[in-house]
């Protein structure tokens, strides 16, 4: 049987059916067992509690009457429960079997606190406010609470809505309210931080006659001076739960980051480059930018450099901008997913003209420069691998032989450790073992692929079909994308990616979603032998083209459009590269016009334009835009030249249209 605490009191049998638990006195009884579960009250201490100064006249006839109700209730609703109530020399013991409270406790302890944070349904133990035999329970529970919030600001993530309601419950608690003006001033909102903190001083002033203590007041003025660090934790990926066995690793890279200006992480796929590489970048004291390059390929790097170091894309070279705005900043720059890039005369080239810059790369490789240091990102030793596999799984059991197999590769850890509340430790410990004598052994495969392809591979035969279908379909997405995206491209229901969510398939993060690196390459594989890579990627295509032309960028909600442009921006070029063709361009071409990115405009559209068959309206369209970004790119030229140098690049039957454009 569930009780739930952690809120108004909830209990239901353990097919999920509701229990109706009768009276408020005995609802009360439930209570105060809870409070106390596992331990005995005495009937003496129940009988304060319910009744305080005011007992009945047979005030222990009356508690065994209570106590039979609570019984009877109980069993009325599965059969055998009465039995959860127990009487001893001691008192009365509530045998409880799952209590939210209890589940809350031991997902704090694991990491998982978004996880823990979601039993929470209003003020713990909401029935009895008024007790005092609750108040110490609901105190703690209630500061459990908060450092788990902390813990998730700390991380990066947002934490508005949970410190909001807090806030309006727990005026004066400084605490709380720290982590509110945090919350508020990470999402832009420093009047309302200002604000909070000011009605705060006021009430103390007013209530308590006291004032602000050092920490909230430090923070204010913080707030006051816009200081970095109140947004340098916000500024990369916050992390799901604790980074395990890289002690070491963690240390020698920030000594070799500070002798360095670059250092490169090479390992194999899933070993954790990227999660190292954040961590060193949340220590860093200064400004951190992520470059995210898996998606991009070599004709994108300038503009997604110049993306993250917020550089309009104004001239055709991109380069020497970016040079020159590095070279008075001090900056630790992160690269990752660099392998299937050629970055090193970039890179070289920034460091040079720039010398308040670091570098910090990932890759399967070094990058090659002169004055590189290159870190082997080793897999996790047994000790290690064996408490990453327990705190993700939840046990205590022996797991040493499956993290031997798994060769310490946290990913491959990672996505085990999720199916061992469907299969058991030796449940998976037998199936694991299968799968290995399947692929081990493959010629011209090296090892991380069949580690990886065989932990990806075991998870994929757990799924159901419509699962499948889902995960594969998602591999035509670039970059991140959205669940009306994923729902649009794959045409199933949205609870089928909150499911690969739920299996550590599909990783949500800052209400955007995206396949890890090896679940995607092992996805599209499944996509191709399903013969459904086409179609999907028309479907992909289709849902951008139908998002680009909904963004209503001429009027007041430009702003908000802009934003949900900027995060698809590597789906657009996906589905470009998938079906180039003219709507699309079209459709975006105002967007990249109001970005600055004129260089990536005018490929883009001479792409689609070289694309034959396509609607003569749209190409005009097209070539109407493709002059307007060269002409505004002349830099004051004579404009009617450089439209028709423009229009000379097309075929003549295209001319006829000069007039009608404009040009």
């Amino acid at each position: 049987m569930f009780f739930g605490v952690l809120g108004p009191l909830v209990v239901r049998t353990d097919a999920g059916d509701p229990v109706t638990v009768p009276d408020t006195k005995v609802r009360t009884l439930l209570l105060d067992l809870l409070v106390n579960q596992g331990r005995p009250v005495s009937a003496d201490r129940l009988i304060d509690d319910l009744w305080g100064d005011h007992p009945p006249r047979n005030a222990t006839g009356t508690l065994q009457a209570r106590i039979s109700q609570l019984r009877t209730a109980l069993d009325r609703a599965e059969p055998g429960s009465r039995g959860l109530v127990i009487h001893g020399s001691a008192g009365y013991t509530l045998a409880a079997e799952v209590v939210d409270s209890n589940m809350f406790e031991e997902l704090v302890a694991a990491g998982r606190m978004r996880e823990a944070l979601a039993l929470w349904r209003g003020t713990a133990y909401a029935d009895v406010s008024d007790h005092e035999f609750a108040r110490a329970t609901r105190d703690r529970f209630e500061e459990i609470r908060l450092t788990a919030i902390e813990d998730l600001a700390d991380r990066g993530e947002d934490v508005l809505p949970e410190t909001t309601d807090l806030v309006r419950r727990h005026p004066l608690h400084e605490r709380l309210r720290a982590v509110h003006l945090r919350a508020l001033y990470r999402v832009g909102r420093q009047d309302e931080a200002l604000r909070s903190y000011a009605e705060l001083r006021e009430t103390l002033a007013e209530e308590l006659g006291a004032d602000p203590g050092p920490e909230l007041t430090d923070l204010h003025q913080a707030i006051l001076r816009h200081d970095p660090v109140l947004r340098n934790s916000a500024a990369l990926p916050a992390p799901l739960n604790d980074l395990i066995g890289r002690d070491e690793a963690l240390t020698e890279a920030q000594h070799l980051l500070a002798a360095n200006r670059l250092l490169t992480l090479v390992g194999p796929g899933g070993v954790g480059k990227t999660r190292l590489a954040l961590e060193l970048g949340r220590d860093h004291q200064g400004d951190v930018r992520l470059v995210e390059l898996a998606s991009q390929r070599q004709d994108d790097v300038l503009e997604a450099l110049a993306t993250v170091l917020e550089i309009r894309d104004e001239s055709t070279d991109l380069l020497p901008r970016l040079v020159d705005s590095l070279s008075t900043r001090q900056l630790l720059l992160i690269l990752d997913n660099c392998e299937h890039l050629d970055l090193a005369d970039l890179v070289r080239r920034l460091l040079e003209s720039a010398p308040g810059l670091r570098v910090l790369a990932t890759s399967r490789e070094p990058l090659g420069l002169a004055g590189e240091r290159a870190l082997d990102v080793p897999p996790l030793d047994l000790a290690a691998a064996i408490e990453l596999f327990q705190a993700r799984a939840g046990v205590s059991e022996d797991v040493e032989s499956i993290c031997q197999r798994l060769d310490g590769i946290p990913l491959a850890l990672e996505l085990a450790a999720t199916r061992v509340r469907a299969l058991g430790v030796q449940g998976l410990a037998d199936r694991l073992s299968d799968r290995f004598r399947v692929l081990s052994g493959g010629r011209g495969v090296p090892e991380r692929q069949r580690t990886l392809r065989a932990t990806i591979d075991w998870s994929w035969d757990l799924l159901d079909e419509e699962e499948r279908t889902m995960l594969r379909r998602l591999a035509v997405h670039a970059g991140t994308f959205s669940l009306e995206a994923a729902t649009a491209v794959s045409r199933l229901p949205e609870q089928t990616v909150l499911s690969l969510v739920d299996k550590s398939l599909v990783v949500a993060a800052a209400g955007r979603y995206r396949l890890l690196e090896s679940v995607a390459d092992y996805s599209l594989e499944r996509l191709t032998e399903a013969g459904e890579e086409a179609a999907t990627r028309r479907q992909h295509a289709e849902y951008y083209l139908s998002l680009a032309q909904r963004a209503e960028l001429r009027g007041p909600e430009q702003q908000a459009w802009l934003r949900r442009l900027d995060q698809e921006s590597a789906n657009f070029r996906a589905a470009l590269d998938a079906v180039p063709n003219l709507k699309l361009v079209n459709a975006l071409a105002w967007y990249w016009y109001l970005r600055g990115r004129l260089g990536e405009a005018r490929r883009s559209i001479a792409a689609a334009l070289d694309v034959p068959g396509q609607d003569s309206a749209d190409r005009a369209a097209a070539t109407v835009w493709y002059v307007g970004m060269t002409a505004t790119d002349a830099k004051g030229t004579n404009l009617t030249a450089a439209s028709e140098e423009a229009l000379k690049l097309y075929p003549e039957e295209d001319s006829g249209r000069r007039g009608h454009c404009g040009f």
